[in-house]
């Protein structure tokens, strides 16, 4: 008996003893991949489905003839006609589903799901078929990402770290703003002692934020962030944690300027000045800058010329008085 294993995740498609099955038209996939989901389906539903413009008796013989060249493509019967007015699913194949395997055991199989239901396919002409595709779409989309939360909740919890990565990043390739996945991820990095990432990665997720939808991270994220400050010892690049390096280009010393304007907002007594060195073109500015994005309805500053930036903060009460 040949296998035959259908994938409607992500692109679909159909696979006889793992070699592709190609069909003469879209309306045969389109009536496949239907039967397949709902296993029992009326030829009068289908057939108004797939041909809704057409009268009765022509649609029907559409529905013959598609489910003819299926047959004939497939060279077996994946569809069958217990009675005259029903079609229902071929139960008795070697069948694979990636549908079914999903919802029969969702946290076991969260790799199954490769993207959205019948990704990229467009039934022209046949609007309630369309409708039934973007409903089917956004069920499975809202149960893998209930799943997928449920099982990284549950294996940090428990600090079972092996697979939380990999499923945290499903989450973010389907939706790379996803704050609470990115929060997730920063959890995670935290719980297994890597203070340093959870800096680095914040820094590049308020630098996309910024960049494509002009927003910041929340304050839940931030203060996952300053969590992850504090845990830091800037002096000798380590985390207070597990002692691990922090070396990420210009994060740790913006981390450590982020520090410092976060204990002097806190505690605003007199002034304060910060002097960063480095040559010409060595990123001070944009250093000063980076650090400063969000801060100014709290902090003044100034810049000198030269091998230097000196950035004065005051509070608005103290600056109002400067010279």
């Amino acid at each position: 008996m040949s296998t035959i294993t259908c994938k409607l995740f992500g692109v679909p498609q159909i696979l006889k003893d793992g070699q592709p099955v190609f069909l003469p038209y879209s309306k045969i996939n389109a009536l496949l991949y239907y039967v397949l989901v709902s296993k029992v389906v009326s030829r009068e539903e289908l057939a108004g489905l797939l041909w809704p413009d057409e009268m009765d008796e022509t649609a029907r013989r559409n529905l013959r003839n598609a489910i003819y060249q299926a047959k004939k493509a497939l060279g077996t019967n994946l569809i069958l006609s217990p009675k005259k007015s029903l079609l229902m699913l071929n139960e008795n194949l070697d069948l694979t589903l990636d549908v079914d395997q999903f919802l029969q055991a969702p946290q076991e199989n969260l790799r199954l799901y490769t993207g959205e239901f019948l990704q990229g396919f467009f039934l022209k002409g046949a609007e309630t078929y369309e409708y039934w595709i973007v409903k089917m779409r956004n069920y499975f989309k809202e149960k893998f990402f209930s799943e997928c939360y449920q099982k990284v909740a549950d294996d940090l919890d428990a600090r079972r770290y092996d697979s939380v990565e990999t499923h945290i990043r499903y989450l973010m390739e389907l939706d790379e703003y996803d704050e609470r996945a990115f929060r997730l991820l920063l959890r995670f990095y935290q719980e297994t002692g890597r203070n340093g990432k959870v800096i680095e990665s914040y820094y590049e997720f308020a630098k996309l934020l910024r960049r494509e939808l002009g927003v910041a991270p929340d304050q839940t994220t931030k203060e996952i962030y300053e969590r992850a400050l504090e845990e830091m010892h800037f002096e000798t690049g380590r985390s207070a944690s597990n002692d691990e390096s922090f070396f990420f280009g210009r994060y740790q010393e913006i981390a450590a300027l982020d520090k410092a304007l976060k204990e002097f907002k806190e505690n605003p007594a007199g002034g304060r000045s910060i002097l960063i060195c480095g040559e010409p073109g060595s990123g001070r500015s944009t250093m000063k800058r980076r650090a400063l994005d969000g801060a100014e309805e709290h902090f003044l500053h100034f810049a000198d010329p030269g091998s230097f930036d000196w950035a004065g903060f005051f509070p608005p009460a103290l600056a109002a008085d400067r010279p």
